[in-house]
This record gives structure tokens, C-alpha cells and sequence, in this order.
């Protein structure tokens, strides 16, 4: 079925959850971005899977990707600077976790995106808010 002609029947093996590591990685590269979106929203894809279709070409599989909780901090590192603003914005509100504020800085260095900075600062102490002013 994750071979069959009609991207409909595709996508819906995507979304099953019997559907096997192995066939999910084969549906990241279908030619359908229905399907590769389905994978990179899928709680069982593997990191290096997620990885691979945090290069995409459709910004909605790389926010995806960002919003999946199995994606490795290496690939999100790569997606903070992607065109794509909701993608940045995604990788910021998983940031949120992190309780180091200086880690989330990190993610957004180099961008000159003051909303992403900012939001990247927006739950530090005040001593950690002067601290985050001078580094940026």
C-alpha cells in the first residue's frame, strides 16, 4: 500500500500506527508533499528521517518537522535560520523547554529577526534579562 498509485491510500499508511520505521522512511520521500508532511508529523519517525526532511523543499513539511517532538536539537539548531518564519517560530516555542536561556539564544544567533530574539528572551529573571541584552 505505501507503494500504491493513489496518494490518498499513501497518506493514509503514513497515518497508520502499525506502519513500520521502514515504510515511513520511504514515505519521506514520496513525491507527494501530502504524504511527506503526514511523516514528518508523525510521532514515530525516527530522528535521521526527520533530519532528512528538515531539508524540504515545502516550507510545511520543514514546520513539521520543527513541531516534532522526536527531532534532534542539531536539526532544530538548522532550522532556526530557515526562510520560512513559522518554521523559526516553531523551533522557538520548542525551545521553551529548555530551561538555559543562553540555549535558546544560541538557536537564534546571528538572526536578525527581533521577534524571534524576543521571544527567544521572553521568560528569563530580570538578571537574566540584562545578561541576554549585553550577549545580544
Amino acid at each position: 500500500l505505501a507503494k500504491d498509485k493513489d496518494d490518498v491510500v499513501r497518506w493514509n499508511v503514513s497515518h497508520n500506527p502499525e506502519t513500520s520505521f521502514e515504510t515511513l522512511e520511504m514515505l519521506a520521500k514520496d513525491k507527494d508533499d501530502g504524504v511527506r508532511k503526514s511523516v514528518a508529523l508523525c510521532s514515530k519517525t525516527l530522528p535521521d528521517t526527520l533530519a532528512r526532511l528538515a531539508e524540504d523543499n515545502d516550507e510545511f513539511v520543514r514546520l513539521y518537522v520543527a513541531e516534532n517532538s522526536n527531532t534532534p536539537s542539531d536539526t532544530l539548531a538548522m532550522l532556526v535560520i530557515d526562510s520560512y518564519v513559522e518554521v523559526r517560530k516553531a523551533v522557538i516555542r520548542r525551545s521553551k523547554t529548555l530551561t538555559d536561556t543562553f540555549n535558546r539564544l544560541r538557536l537564534v544567533a546571528g538572526s536578525n529577526d527581533y521577534v524571534l530574539v524576543r521571544q527567544a528572551v521572553d521568560q528569563p529573571s530580570e538578571i537574566g534579562r540584562a545578561s541576554c541584552r549585553e550577549r545580544v
